[in-house]
């Protein structure tokens, strides 16, 4: 079953202990008033083991080697360096997440006087979704944590509220985020796709003083986009089909367990199911 067709960006304050402002994660000692208002502190994509679990797209279309494979499973059960060595892995080798990638944003204001967030948006570019090699292997379980969504379809993004896979009213509307020099605010972000692959930065709208500017922030020092290919269902009762290698794992194949090669062209159960969300 496809997700609805809906591309999305979903942030979310981290936890409870996020929901104000964070200090002392990363000192920021250097004033810049030449700077732009917000010091980035870090950029990191994770995972979520109820998006993502351990599925990954792969833009090629060359089947692993024994020896490949074999390291990827020994990583998955969390041997020899665990899921970390696999991530990176994957990171290093083009693999992109499934309908969802998860961001987590840390900045800090850069300024003498309050700098204040008072929006966020994704810039993203799009094309068809990737269908070299895939991954499967889905989530066994569910989180609840409320978020900011955003919709790519629609011309006029919006950050809305998002709970338990259902989209809310607007985020920003009532919530702005004030920042010292040196306060820190940490965002958790999803981004999401249910029928493309894009690349995507994050642009703050910021009030400095009386202006209102933007700030755009990528994946790392470099600002290389982040990444999210939505997952693509094959027809006539082969969801796989799609893709020029498949491998599943975990609860998608019996008995559970390892990524096992199946024939995509062949394979039937179980079905290829995507995280869903619920849009008013």
């Amino acid at each position: 079953m496809v997700l609805a067709a809906i591309t999305t960006v979903v942030t979310t304050l981290a936890t409870s202990t996020s929901q104000h402002i964070v200090h002392a994660i990363a000192p920021n000692t250097a004033r810049d008033a030449k700077g732009p208002p917000l010091k980035v502190i870090s950029t990191l994509v994770e995972r979520h083991g109820a998006y993502q679990a351990e599925t990954w797209v792969l833009p090629n279309e060359s089947p692993f080697d024994p020896a490949t494979l074999a390291q990827l499973n020994r990583w998955r059960a969390n041997q020899n360096g665990g899921f970390a060595n696999l991530e990176r892995w994957m990171q290093q080798h083009g693999g992109v997440d499934p309908d969802l990638t998860g961001i987590k944003l840390i900045v800090a204001g850069n300024r003498d006087s309050p700098v204040r967030i008072v929006g966020m948006r994704p810039v993203a570019v799009c094309r068809a979704p990737l269908t070299g090699t895939l991954l499967y292997s889905p989530p066994a379980g569910d989180e609840s944590t409320t978020l900011v969504y955003f919709n790519l379809d629609r011309p006029d993004v919006q950050a809305r509220t998002f709970n338990d896979g259902s989209v809310g009213g607007p985020y920003f509307d009532q919530k702005t985020i004030s920042l010292k020099f040196g306060e820190q605010w940490v965002f958790e972000v999803l981004a999401g796709t249910a029928t493309r692959y894009c690349e995507f930065r994050l642009q703050l709208t910021i009030i400095e003083g009386a202006k209102t500017v933007t700030q755009t922030v990528g994946n790392g020092g470099a600002g290389a986009p982040f990444r999210v290919s939505a997952l693509v269902n094959g027809p006539n009762g082969h969801p796989y089909s799609a893709y020029r290698n498949a491998y599943l794992g975990g609860v998608a194949i019996s008995p559970p367990g390892d990524y096992r090669r199946i024939d995509p062209a062949s394979y039937a159960d179980p079905p290829l199911i995507g995280y869903p969300i619920a849009e008013p």
